[in-house]
């Protein structure tokens, strides 16, 4: 393989080929261009999901969420910085942030913001395109907080990796504001 067409195309004919996307991040990376560091940067972030759904489970220290952290911060600062019709293109075929992985970037922003990211449960009946919804239903909810009994809503994009509140507006608010940020 030697132009970006025919990776884009093998990626897009068999999404679950990791191979393919090391060597198409080392043929971009010969190209100069960013988005090897980003797909690279994607695998160090599913890497780090895995240790920190361990330590997850076993209770968590601080340094497991910040490495975590870390890993998430900077696929966040790469994904923002590339082509989002590329971005777009190839997480159709297998979204760049997953299901659990979502999962585990929402409890993280939760654990980033003094709650508790055991409260983050997954909203499975409202379909978001290019979102995962999620409710936090602790104690500390921004809605208890103001007088109102009902649990907190947020997104995590699925090709930004992104965290985003739900207001009153709805999820599909959230997700512009999210696309729409430089």
């Amino acid at each position: 393989m030697g132009d970006e067409a025919a990776f884009e195309q093998a990626i897009l004919a068999s999404p679950d080929d990791d191979t393919l996307y090391f060597v198409f991040a080392d043929w971009l990376d010969e190209q100069d261009d960013i988005r090897g560091n980003m797909i690279r940067a994607w695998f160090v972030l599913r890497s780090a999901s895995r240790r920190f759904a361990v330590a997850l489970g076993r209770g968590a220290a601080d340094d497991d969420f910040e490495e975590f952290g870390n890993a998430a911060y900077s696929y966040q600062q790469l994904a923002e910085a590339v082509d989002r019709g590329w971005l777009w293109k190839l997480g159709a075929a297998r979204p760049w942030v997953g299901r659990d992985l979502g999962l585990l970037v929402m409890r993280h922003a939760a654990w980033e913001g003094g709650h508790d990211w055991r409260a983050i449960a997954e909203e499975r009946t409202t379909e978001v395109e290019r979102a995962w919804m999620f409710c936090y239903d602790g104690p500390d909810s921004p809605w208890r907080e103001v007088g109102q009994d009902y649990p907190s809503w947020y997104l995590v994009h699925k090709f930004l990796g992104a965290v985003g509140y739900v207001g009153s507006r709805g999820p599909w608010s959230a997700l512009r504001i999210l696309e729409e940020r430089p």
